[in-house]
């Protein structure tokens, strides 16, 4: 119906998104953020400020802030560890994080809906740091009740390579996106490696789409549905 929900908003989005695509920060109807790593929300001070000073209005002329989705803890250490240093102060007023977003905490094992589409976050395990795991919060997204083509689609976010924790995920979506990394000899261990995901089955990787790469392989000889393209369009 015409709204965009982002899913994360990195460094580099809003110039992809504004200047690439041609798009308006007062299209942003919504968005969710998967962690708090600023290739992943680096860009949200910008678009507080912006949809702030130069705000989408209502018809009645009420000022519409965009709506912020993640998992409650995350919204909590987002402000206080990421984004109150540069949003905190203004002329005249101490700002808190719901001055710039309408925002929605979504608890783990629940879910929010985007015009019919219901989205369930999905925790997977992103970094080990020292004695606490962070996590990183994936999405199944499954289309409308009634849908002619019943679909759910699996985006993980940064994940490690998982297997045993996603399987259920896997084997429950039509489509996947999966975070992957490609340098040849050298596993970070916090994103999924393209080798590690190449032992998964065939019936998993013919519908697995990688991002987050460095550079391509041949990933459709190797039974991949492919690697996504900065651009590429999806009818899911």
């Amino acid at each position: 119906n015409g709204k965009r929900l982002l899913i994360d908003f990195g460094l580099t989005a809003p110039y992809i998104y504004r200047d690439e695509l041609g798009l308006d920060f007062r299209d942003i109807d919504g968005i969710y953020i998967s962690h708090n790593h600023s290739d992943h929300w680096g860009a949200l001070p910008l678009l507080a400020f912006s949809r702030y000073f130069l705000p989408k209005r209502d018809t009645n002329g009420n000022p519409v802030r965009p709506k912020l989705f993640c998992v409650p803890e995350l919204m909590k250490e987002l402000w206080e560890n990421s984004l109150r240093g540069d949003l905190e102060s203004i002329e005249g007023k101490v700002m808190n994080i719901t001055d710039y977003f309408d925002c929605r905490p979504v608890n783990i094992n629940s879910c929010f809906y985007w015009n019919g589409y219901k989205f369930e976050p999905v925790q997977t395990v992103h970094v080990m740091s020292g004695y606490k795991i962070n996590y990183s919060y994936g999405l199944m997204i499954t289309s409308p009740e009634g849908s002619l083509l019943r679909s759910r689609v699996f985006i993980t976010t940064d994940t490690q390579f998982c297997p045993y924790q996603l399987i259920k995920f896997y084997s429950e979506a039509k489509t996947i996106f999966q975070d992957c990394e490609t340098l040849v000899g050298f596993k970070s261990h916090v994103h999924a490696h393209y080798d590690d995901l190449n032992t998964l089955s065939p019936e998993i990787k013919k519908k697995m789409y990688l991002y987050h790469y460095g550079d391509k392989r041949d990933a459709e000889a190797d039974g991949f549905a492919g690697f996504v393209d900065k651009g590429q369009e999806f009818d899911l």
